[in-house]
C-alpha cells in the first residue's frame, strides 16, 4: 500500500559496508538527500526558507559565508572557493549530530542526523508576527529550531546497542567513515539541482552531548579524566580543545577572563587515532574544533543542575517546618502555586529531596532530572523567589540571587539573537554570562569555607566559560559570532526520540533497523506535506 500510493519519502537507502556480511545496517546517505532535495524542489529547507527563492537563497548564503569568514578566516571552505571547486552561494552549511535514545527494553539506540545551520528562527512567535506585517529580512539569519524536526533533521543511520557494541564494536568506526566520506563527497562534488544549477553542502561542526563526542573524536581528554579524589593524580586533561584539567591548566578558574588553560588551545593533539573526518575541510591545525559543544547538555543538563540544587537545598532550610522533608513540602506547595499564576508547565508534582538527590548533608545536591524545560521553569521560579523574598540569615542567598538573574538574563538574550551575533549583543550576554561564573566561584569558595556540601565544581563549568569566552573575545576583536543555540540540540533531542520510539514499536530481528526506517521515512512525508514543501498530485 505505501509502495503503490507512494506514501513514504523516496530516500534511496543502502547499507554500512561492516566485517560481518550478515549484518544489515541500513542508512541513508548524505548524496540520496541531495538528491531528494534537488528532485524536488526543496533547497529552500537548507536556507531557512519556507518557498524556493533563488535570489534570496542565493543572498542568504553569502551573507553566511561572509560573516562566517570575519569569524574564521583561516578555514578551508575558502581556499576551496577561491579555487573554483566550489560556489559559496550555493553552499549550505551543515552539522552532524549524533546521540543515543531509549530504545526496546530501555536499551539505547543511536540516531545520527544532520542537519543546515540556517533555519527559521528560535521561537515560533515569530510566525505569528509576520502575519501581522512585521516587516522580515530579506537577507535573515536565524537558528534552525522552527518547523517539525522531520523536516528540519535528516535521519542518516539508526543503530540498536547490539548493532554497535560488544563482537561489532567495529560498526561505529565503520559509520563515521560512511559519516565522513558522505561529508566530503557533499562539499567536493555536490550535486546538481532541476535547473541544473550545480550545489554543495559544507559539514562544519559534530554536536552531541559530551560522551558522543568523546566516542566519535577518540580523543585522550574528555571528563572522563577529571579528577576525583585528592590522592588521585591531575589527569591529561577534560577537554578536547584545550589542556585544561592539567596541573598547569586548571579547569577551576572560572572568576576570571584570562585562565591558564586560554594559552593551551589547540596546542597539544587530543585524538588516540586518526579520525575519518580529518579529509572534512577544517581550520588548519585545529580540526578538534570540529566537535563542537553545545549549550543545551552545557548548561540546561549541566551546570543549571548543580546550581538549582544547591539553591533549593539552601531555599528549604530557610523554610517553616519542623523536618527537612516539611520544609520541603512547604517550598513545593510555592512553587506550584508560582507555576499555576504563571501558566508554566510545572513537569514534576513536588519538590523533593530525591530531586536534587540530597539524601543527607554530607552530599553535594545536584538535580536528577533529564528535561532541559524543567531546568528553565525551575531557574524563573528561583529568579521570582530571591526576588520577591529577603533573607538576613543567610548572606549567601544575594550571591544565588545575582547569578541566577545573570544567566536568565543572558540565555534570554540568546533566544531573542538571530544566528550571528552582533557587538552588542556579544557584550552583553558574554557580561552576564561570565558575571554568573564569577558569583559561582565566590559561592563554591564561600562554601568550602563554610564546610557547607554546596555549589561544586564539574566539567561542564569549563565548557560553559569556553563558550561565553569566545563570545566575549568576538565582541572585544568586532568579528561576527555564531549564537551558542545555533550549535545546541534541543530540536535535535527532540529527533532523538521520536527515531527511539519507532524503535520500539518494531519487532526484534534482522530486519528491525529496516522497519524503523519505513516507518521513518512514511512519518517523514506526512510532515512534509503539511509543511507544504512537497505538493503530492490530486
Amino acid at each position: 500500500m505505501v509502495k503503490k500510493f507512494r506514501l513514504a519519502l523516496p530516500i534511496q537507502r543502502s547499507y554500512l559496508k561492516t566485517d560481518d556480511p550478515s549484518l544489515r545496517i541500513p542508512v541513508l546517505p548524505m548524496t540520496s538527500w541531495a538528491n531528494f532535495l534537488a528532485t524536488n524542489n526543496c533547497w529552500h529547507v537548507l536556507c531557512g526558507l519556507t518557498k524556493p527563492d533563488k535570489r534570496r537563497e542565493e543572498a542568504i548564503l553569502a551573507k553566511f559565508w561572509g560573516n562566517f569568514k570575519k569569524s574564521c578566516p583561516t578555514h578551508e571552505v575558502f581556499k576551496l572557493a577561491e579555487e573554483g571547486v566550489l560556489q559559496l552561494q550555493h553552499t549550505a552549511p551543515v552539522v552532524l549530530h549524533g546521540d543515543e535514545g531509549r530504545g526496546r527494553k530501555h536499551r539505547a539506540y543511536m540516531v545520527v542526523s544532520f542537519r543546515g545551520l540556517l533555519g527559521r528562527g528560535l521561537e515560533p512567535s515569530e510566525r505569528d508576527k509576520a502575519r501581522r506585517g512585521v516587516k522580515k529580512h530579506y537577507v535573515k539569519q536565524k537558528c534552525n529550531y522552527i518547523g517539525h524536526s522531520y523536516t528540519t533533521r535528516y535521519l542518516l543511520a539508526g543503530l540498536r546497542k547490539s548493532d554497535y557494541t560488544g563482537s561489532n564494536h567495529h560498526v561505529f568506526r565503520s559509520l563515521l567513515s560512511f559519516c565522513a566520506t558522505e561529508a566530503q563527497s557533499m562539499c567536493t562534488t555536490g550535486f546538481t539541482d532541476r535547473q541544473g544549477v550545480q550545489r554543495w553542502m559544507m559539514m562544519l561542526h559534530i554536536t552531541g552531548d559530551w560522551q558522543f563526542l568523546h566516542k566519535s573524536g577518540s580523543f585522550s581528554r574528555s571528563f572522563h579524566n577529571c579528577q576525583k579524589n585528592k590522592v588521585q593524580q591531575a589527569g591529561r586533561g577534560i577537554c578536547h580543545q584545550c589542556q585544561a584539567g592539567q596541573p598547569h591548566a586548571p579547569f577551576e578558574q572560572i572568576a576570571t577572563r584570562r585562565p591558564a588553560w586560554l594559552q593551551t588551545e589547540f596546542v597539544e593533539c587530543a585524538f588516540e587515532e586518526p579520525t575519518p573526518f580529518r579529509i572534512l575541510p577544517h581550520v588548519p591545525g585545529q580540526l578538534e574544533a570540529m566537535w563542537a559543544f553545545d549549550f543545551f547538555h552545557t548548561w540546561h543538563l549541566g551546570v543549571a543542575r548543580v546550581w538549582i540544587g544547591s539553591a533549593l537545598a539552601m531555599l528549604a532550610q530557610l523554610q517553616h517546618g519542623s523536618s527537612i522533608d516539611d520544609r520541603f513540602a512547604a517550598l513545593s506547595d510555592q512553587y506550584k502555586q508560582w507555576c499555576f499564576q504563571h501558566k508554566c508547565r510545572a513537569h514534576i508534582q513536588k519538590l523533593t529531596k530525591d530531586c536534587i538527590a540530597w539524601q543527607k548533608t554530607t552530599l553535594f545536591p545536584c538535580g536528577t532530572w533529564h528535561k532541559g524545560e524543567l531546568t528553565t521553569v525551575l531557574m524563573r521560579f528561583l529568579e521570582h523567589v530571591l526576588t520577591v523574598e529577603r533573607f538576613p540569615d543567610e548572606p549567601l542567598m544575594e550571591l544565588v540571587r545575582q547569578g541566577t538573574v545573570s544567566i536568565n538574563k543572558s540565555i534570554s538574550r540568546m533566544y531573542k539573537s538571530d544566528l550571528w551575533l552582533t557587538r552588542a549583543e556579544c557584550f552583553e550576554i558574554s557580561g552576564l554570562g561570565l558575571r554568573f561564573l564569577r558569583r559561582l566561584s565566590e559561592l563554591t569558595h564561600q562554601c568550602f569555607v563554610q564546610r557547607r556540601n554546596l555549589f561544586c565544581y564539574i566539567p561542564k563549568v569549563h565548557v560553559l566559560q569556553k563558550i561565553y569566552l569566545r563570545v566575549h573575545t568576538a565582541a572585544i576583536n568586532g568579528t561576527p559570532q555564531l549564537n551558542p543555540l545555533g550549535l545546541s540540540v534541543q530540536q535535535c533531542e527532540d529527533f532523538i526520540g521520536r527515531g527511539s520510539r519507532l524503535s520500539r514499536r518494531v519487532t526484534a530481528g534482522r530486519l528491525a533497523s529496516d522497519r524503523v526506517m519505513d516507518r521513518y521515512l512514511q512519518a517523514c512525508y506526512s510532515q512534509w506535506l503539511q509543511a507544504k514543501y512537497l505538493i503530492r498530485p490530486v
